[in-house]
């Protein structure tokens, strides 16, 4: 069993996911709804892999599903092919995070991002990697921090290093809709957007699946955490530090957006203002921001990314 094999057998929700044929109906629309590009690369994948289309597609949208499922139980009018997937993906563990991005008065700019998620065998964690897309005719580069088989994005950033983008996982009280997936959309940003600008537009204003945090730092010093529901956003800005820098700070939950009844993402939730006034405490104490990652961890810690945008580099670290 190869190592991609072996991360979709551990997701035991997949197969469940689809054994319907509503089910399946619903990931065939969603796969038609994916950009080309990436479509006909998951499906090479799953040729060269060994595996099956419909079950790579499910771990890819691992994020998506798990917050469609949550939604299903708030909204009342969910459609029938949304529940019945949805609701079959309970069992998987939504990205739970904390990312910071810093502006320092010496004018470098830094994110940091902590990968939370169930890895029971490590397998996560043990085949983290630093995919680089190179620039083409018709699509921009960009550096992705992922794992074997993962066709969208969590965390990246722009070849040119103008600006790094992170997913955190939120459930807001919204209908979820056949729109893009974060993950999906994050990749056609990088892709596509060349500017800081260019990447908060589209994060913004692109219909969406189900609802996400996006962590958006330039490396001119602009930061936004962009809170998105299927339809709608709202803009939260950093604050100001005691020593003059800026910083923003995103865990699980909306601080601008009315999330309604959505959000209860369970132990995901509850930790969120910890993490998140942990976090603001320590850095207003001075402290190293790789200290304070590791004290805001939530469960298994995959691992923490670090993105330097003033020297143009993408790295990471993972406890022993």
């Amino acid at each position: 069993m190869n190592t991609l094999q072996q991360i979709i057998h551990e997701q035991t929700w997949i197969k469940q996911a689809t054994s319907s044929l509503a089910a399946r109906t619903a990931l065939g629309i969603i796969s038609r709804q994916l950009p080309k590009h990436i479509r006909h690369e998951m499906k090479q994948t799953a040729k060269e892999e060994d595996v099956k289309y419909l079950e790579l597609l499910c771990c890819n949208l691992s994020y998506e599903l798990a917050i469609v499922a949550l939604s299903c139980n708030k909204v009342p009018k969910i459609s029938s092919l949304m529940w019945s997937l949805g609701h079959k993906s309970m069992e998987a563990a939504p990205v739970g995070c904390t990312t910071v991005g810093i502006a320092h008065t010496n004018g470098s700019v830094e994110m940091y991002r902590n990968l939370d998620w169930d890895d029971p065998n490590g397998l996560l964690k043990d085949n983290t990697q630093e995919v680089i897309f190179s620039k083409s005719s018709d699509r921009g580069g960009f550096s992705s921090l992922t794992f074997p088989g993962f066709s969208g994005v969590l965390t990246g950033k722009a070849k040119n290093g103008a600006y790094a983008v992170a997913i955190n996982a939120v459930c807001i009280e919204t209908e979820p809709q056949f729109g893009a997936a974060p993950t999906m959309l994050l990749r056609e940003v990088f892709e596509t957007c060349r500017t800081y600008k260019q990447a908060k537009k589209m994060l913004s204003e692109t219909v969406l699946m189900c609802s996400v945090l996006f962590t958006l730092v330039g490396a001119n010093g602009k930061m936004v955490t962009i809170e998105r529901s299927a339809n709608n956003y709202a803009h939260r800005h950093p604050v100001e530090l005691p020593d003059g820098r800026q910083i923003l700070i995103t865990a699980n939950s909306c601080m601008v957006m009315d999330e309604g009844d959505g959000s209860s993402l369970g132990e995901l939730s509850e930790t969120s203002d910890e993490r998140f006034n942990d976090v603001l405490k320590g850095a207003k104490k001075g402290l190293d921001i790789e200290t304070i990652m590791d004290k805001a961890e939530f469960g298994c810690t995959i691992h923490t990314a670090y993105v330097d945008l003033t020297s143009n580099n993408l790295s990471w670290w993972q406890k022993a």
